[in-house]
């Protein structure tokens, strides 16, 4: 009987050690629980201030690319704009050369007045209208 006692004891000081260890054991995985739902909350504000940034940069990439739009057919324009007076240039440059010439011809013809000079202010508005301007 006395051994039965002492085999009895032992056992409740075994159970009482295994308790120990899983009271320990579940104190452990609590804080080891409580860490992982903080770096939750610490990962979901991460996330959360991401997507703010993701959805600010995207409103002003969007901004970017009209203006980049705008500015490419600003440009555009220009670039019409200066290829239609390099033509006007181009045709003026011609015009002059061409009354310029019709001078030169009026004067190597050697326009003459009444009195047998040459009268070199007739020559440009006789060239002038020999061009048609």
């Amino acid at each position: 009987m006395l051994e039965r006692i002492l085999d009895a004891q032992q056992a409740v000081m075994h159970l009482h050690e295994q308790r120990q260890r899983l009271v320990a054991a579940n104190n452990t995985a609590h804080a080891q629980a409580q860490a992982a739902i903080t770096a939750k909350g610490r990962a979901d504000d991460n996330l959360r201030h991401a997507r703010e940034q993701l959805q600010t940069r995207t409103v002003e990439c969007d901004s970017l690319q009209t203006a980049l739009q705008q500015s490419n057919l600003h440009v555009q324009e220009l670039q019409q704009q200066c290829a239609a007076h390099q033509e006007q240039a181009s045709a003026a440059d011609g015009a002059l050369a061409e009354v310029t010439d019709g001078v030169m011809q009026a004067v190597n013809q050697g326009l003459r007045g009444r009195n047998g000079r040459r009268r070199i202010g007739d020559a440009a508005p006789a060239a002038a209208d020999a061009q048609g301007f």
